[in-house]
């Protein structure tokens, strides 16, 4: 895994689900920021924010998670959107976004999270978030370390976070949601691993499936369901996978999913 960066801008910027869908509505690939950051402004798409306000969203939020080098963009989730699928397929992929994009969540989910779920932890408070940061302050990853004051603002801000995701419910005390990997999701994530050239056996094992809290098992049911409704190709057999994609990339898919074209193998 490369360098880690972790910041606190879960504070502030949480999920922002419904400041997410009026922008990528409106947002293109391309659009100059300042150019989108007017249209943000003229058209009210974020309410009575103020154009400081706008710009700071788009850069620290909306930027990062939807038009950054290296992770997909925005426009996949437009394209999914305008097609009709259903507000928690969505929900899904703007934490999935969310989660490539800001190291501490994507960090707290899979190292905290997960075991904590397979363990059978049924609720969660700050304080598990709290400790988390704390250990990473102790260790030197996080440097120079967070006041009281940033550390509780970020913890409650992962939570709320993960519960306007879907991953947890709950106000206060926080309980998890039953892990749920839609197959639309499921696709998406496997073609972004695609992209990055992950095959093989670390198909199955890649700490990205751990965002949704699903085991290998779960993981490799994905996978053959994906093979029987004709998205891809699975085989697996002494411990070796292969994978016969059909689809190229993420783009590749979605337009399969949007489309509704893919054949049945």
């Amino acid at each position: 895994m490369t360098q880690r960066h972790y910041t606190s801008n879960m504070m502030k910027g949480g999920a922002m689900i419904p400041e997410t869908l009026a922008l990528l509505r409106e947002w293109h690939p391309g659009v100059p920021p300042e150019e989108f950051t007017n249209t943000v402004v003229s058209q009210n798409l974020l309410g009575k924010a103020t154009r400081a306000r706008v710009k700071d969203i788009l850069s620290r939020v909306f930027y990062r998670r939807f038009a950054a080098p290296g992770l997909p963009s925005g426009e996949h989730i437009r394209t999914l959107m305008a097609a009709g699928f259903p507000e928690g397929v969505i929900r899904r992929l703007l934490y999935f976004h969310t989660a490539l994009a800001d190291d501490l969540l994507y960090d707290f989910v899979v190292q905290r999270l997960y075991p904590l779920y397979h363990a059978g932890r049924l609720q969660l408070d700050t304080s598990d978030a709290v400790v988390f940061i704390d250990e990473l302050i102790a260790s030197g990853r996080i440097s120079p370390p967070w006041s009281p004051n940033i550390k509780l603002k970020t913890a409650r801000g992962l939570l709320a976070a993960l519960r306007d995701f879907g991953l947890l419910e709950g106000h206060a005390k926080k309980r998890f949601v039953p892990s749920y990997l839609p197959l639309p999701v499921f696709l998406y994530a496997a073609h972004y691993l695609q992209e990055q050239a992950v095959a093989g056996r670390r198909l199955i094992e890649h700490p990205h499936w751990k965002l949704f809290l699903v085991t290998e098992a779960e993981v490799e049911q994905s996978f053959l369901a994906a093979h029987q409704e004709g998205y891809l190709g699975y085989y697996a057999a002494g411990g070796i996978v292969r994978v016969e994609w059909r689809y190229e990339g993420v783009a590749g898919v979605v337009r399969a999913l949007a489309a509704g074209t893919h054949r049945r193998a």
